[in-house]
């Protein structure tokens, strides 16, 4: 009878240890279910936190964006981007993704290191994915081998005929302390002289730890109007570089100079006085008298000021021009440093839109 009684019990054990089992098992396929069902639920971002970039020049800006997707199924707000550099700059093209959105986040750095020298640059960019709110992106390499330009573009911006502008470009190997030398310069803009400076001010480059050559430049405008581009080309003794090219560019303007660059006039719609606009009208040099051309319609005078290399000019549009003509020139002769300069200046008109009262 106990035998019986005991079997009974053991059996009665076991079937609930499986049941017990059975439910075990269920809950965990029913969790894993559940995961699987909430991966993709809510914002998620996707972007590579490894980006390999090679070989960088030296001291040379550098920009290399990478691709930024949102692979949920809700929109994606990134909340913040902060590279860990001084040297470096981060941004994205948007700040909000829809589902399966992409965007583009750029990192600008300026490598600042010697030959050979690591890159490794990150930057941390935050959003509203719960899973990932936080992801650091980083972009390594390593500089390469070579000569660089400080700075590596010479821009001289805008000059008048007869302006001059100076400065120095010194040519560096960063990082590499063997010898350095400079053996010829060359390039085919008019107006540039390069010479160079025999010392060696290493100690003037933050970050040299080397050789570098100083060459002074010294550029004069001429008559041509526009935009100048060449490049100065350099012929080095050097272990890592024998030769370095520096572009250039500088935008030559007429000496005479006239603020606003175009004049926008409403169109009169009524009998009124004439249209009255100013501008300012200076030179390098005195201005000894402003002539309009003969332009029906038109008329203009002009007061000198103190120093005499600016005039304030007034322009006077009759009715009738504005009516007739949606656009024109005011062209003007001036009288600057014994010679003649031609001026011009242009205008149009635009449709003031009346409302009418209720």
């Amino acid at each position: 009878m106990i035998s019986n009684r005991r079997r009974w019990l053991q059996a009665h054990w076991l079937l609930l240890c499986a049941g017990m089992a059975c439910l075990g098992i269920a809950s965990f396929m029913a969790a894993a279910s559940l995961a699987a069902w909430r991966k993709d639920q809510g914002p998620r971002i996707a972007v590579p936190e490894i980006v390999e970039i090679g070989e960088v020049s030296p001291w040379k800006p550098y920009t290399r964006p990478v691709e930024v997707q949102n692979t949920g199924d809700a929109p994606l707000s990134i909340t913040g981007i902060y590279p860990d550099c001084s040297c470096s700059k981060a941004y994205a093209d948007r700040t909000t993704l829809g589902s399966g959105e992409r965007t583009l986040l750029h990192m600008e750095f300026t490598p600042t290191g010697g030959i050979g020298a690591a890159v490794n640059l990150g930057v941390m960019v935050k959003t509203d994915d719960p899973v990932r709110p936080t992801i650091v992106v980083r972009w390594i390499g390593r500089m390469k081998l070579g000569a660089i330009g400080v700075p590596a573009y010479l821009r001289l911006g805008e000059l008048r005929r007869g302006e001059t502008k100076e400065g120095d470009v010194l040519v560096v190997t960063p990082g590499f302390p063997g010898s350095l030398d400079v053996e010829e310069m060359s390039s085919l803009v008019s107006g540039l002289e390069l010479k160079l400076d025999p010392a060696s001010p290493a100690s003037q480059y933050p970050g040299a730890n080397g050789n570098a050559r100083r060459i002074h430049y010294r550029y004069t405008a001429g008559d041509t109007l526009g935009q100048i581009e060449d490049t100065i080309r350099l012929r080095l003794r050097s272990e890592v570089a024998k030769e370095l090219e520096i572009p250039f560019s500088v935008t030559q303007v007429p000496v005479v100079n006239v603020i606003p660059k175009a004049l926008v006039l409403p169109m009169p719609q009524h009998d009124i006085p004439p249209t009255s606009v100013n501008a300012t009208v200076d030179a390098p040099s005195p201005i000894q008298s402003i002539a309009l051309l003969p332009q029906s319609g038109l008329s203009s005078r002009w007061l000198p000021s103190k120093d005499g290399k600016s005039r304030q000019l007034t322009l006077e549009f009759s009715n009738e021009l504005l009516k007739s003509q949606k656009s024109g020139i005011a062209e003007f002769e001036v009288s600057c440093d014994g010679r003649k300069e031609q001026l011009h200046i242009p205008w149009r008109t635009f449709v003031v839109e009346s409302r009418m009262k209720d």
